[in-house]
Order: C-alpha cells, then structure tokens, then sequence
C-alpha cells in the first residue's frame, strides 16, 4: 500500500512542482454533500471486488481486522509478497490485484486461527485500502492544478481513472483509518523498496 501511495504523492508532487512550484498550497475542495443513499448500493465496483467494497467501516470489524493484521502481513513478508504495481499505475486494478494476490494457504490459516474468512477479511482490506486511496487521491487533485507539462498530464490522466470508482467511499471510512492508523501500520511490512 505504501508504494501505491507514494507514487500518487510522487505524482501530486510533479504536478505541484510543474505548476511553477507555487508558494500557496492549494485551498482545499469543500466537502461534497452527504448523500442518503445506503454505501453498499454502488453504480461502479470494479469487475472482481466484492459487492461489499464500499461499505462503511464500522468499529467491531476495524478491531477483528487490527488483531488479525499483524500476523497476516508476517505472514505475507516471510513468503516474499510484493504488491501489485503496474507500468503505468492503474491504481483501481492494481489494488485489486493485490488484494487478491494475498490469498495464500499461510494466510488463510493465520485468519483460521483468529477465526476470521478469507471473504472478512478480504472485505475489510478492500474498504480500508479504498479509503486510503480516496483520501490520496483527493490531495493529489488539490495539488493537480492547471499545468500542462506532459507529467502532468499523464498524473492527471491516472487521477481521472480511477476517481469514478475511489469516489463512493463512505467519508466515515476516512476518519475510521484516522482512529486506527497505528493498528493499520503492518500493511506497510509488506512493502519493498519504492522505485
């Protein structure tokens, strides 16, 4: 997850610097109205989530899913695991496939044990790396700004696909990461060097 989030913050960073490397950040977008429609009923979950992916985040599944995490992402460093990173990022199919990829009989026996599925577990990493990037995302187009430098061009182009999809996390899912970041930490052990 670190990778996929440092190269959206390198790409925010090109576009900032791009943009003449203007000396005021860029003011934050008002907080889009929140609507009434249920989370679980989406117009756009990528073919292979699953159809719980943009469910809210709710205290008793963040706390089995912080006790479970540890021991997964052990789990996935000793077997060598390395996210999904395409060349261009595709930030909606590398996810998925990075979450897919985890399942492995080692892991599947570590959530046995803790008495969790594979489809909670699976679930829950789907909502909360859909959040993570949302949030991302949302810095990385407040920093877009107007320039038309070829990088630019190209973050702007990968922002602009994957913000349909990234766009129906329930807001409550962000201040939810918020409360359990530190529980959230393992999903960065999993991490190789960035490029």
């Amino acid at each position: 997850m670190k990778r996929i989030l440092t190269a959206i913050a390198a790409l925010a960073i090109a576009l900032t610097l791009s943009c003449g490397g203007g000396n005021k950040p860029a003011a934050p977008k008002a907080a889009a109205p929140k609507t009434e429609a249920p989370a679980a009923i989406t117009a756009n979950v990528p073919a292979g989530w699953p159809t719980g992916a943009f469910g809210e985040l709710t205290k008793p599944e963040m706390e089995a899913y912080a006790k479970v995490l540890p021991n997964v992402m052990a789990e996935l460093k000793k077997s060598g695991f390395k996210p999904v990173q395409s060349n261009p990022p595709d930030l909606v199919r590398d996810m998925g496939a990075t979450i897919e990829a985890m399942k492995t009989a080692g892991v599947e026996a570590v959530l046995k044990s803790a008495n969790m599925t594979w489809d909670a577990y699976r679930t829950t990493t789907y909502r909360v790396m859909a959040a993570t990037n949302a949030m991302v995302l949302g810095m990385a187009e407040a920093m877009a700004g107007d320039s038309t430098s070829k990088e630019a061009q190209q973050a702007r182009a990968i922002l602009k696909k994957a913000k349909p999809v990234f766009d129906q996390v329930p807001k409550a899912n962000g201040q939810m990461l918020f409360t359990y970041m530190d529980q959230l930490k393992p999903l960065d052990e999993i991490e190789g060097p960035t490029k």
